[in-house]
């Protein structure tokens, strides 16, 4: 039989180790998986490294809630029409 290949928020995040490398999907300020980096947080996860793509909300959000060591990223800034902002939590790390 096949294994299960859908499982629920909680257990995907469980399976992240202290330390790993992980990167997410989202682009600019759309279809960030939120519910996913709120777990993260949540869990309480530690030093971890991420990649991200054009999405500063997520990365933001995981770096105020402690949880990023290092981060690589080619753009991390929301552009409005008064100009571009970093991110305030990426800014004071």
């Amino acid at each position: 039989m096949a294994s299960e290949k859908f499982t629920d928020v909680e257990t995907a995040v469980s399976k992240i180790n202290g330390g790993d490398l992980i990167t997410f999907s989202g682009i600019e300020l759309n279809r960030a998986p939120m519910s996913l980096i709120r777990e993260i947080a949540s869990q309480g996860k530690k030093n971890l490294k991420i990649i991200s793509i054009p999405n500063p909300i997520a990365t933001d959000f995981l770096i105020k809630s402690g949880c990023v060591s290092h981060a690589t990223f080619s753009f991390n800034g929301i552009y409005f029409e008064d100009g571009f902002v970093i991110m305030p939590n990426f800014r004071n790390a």
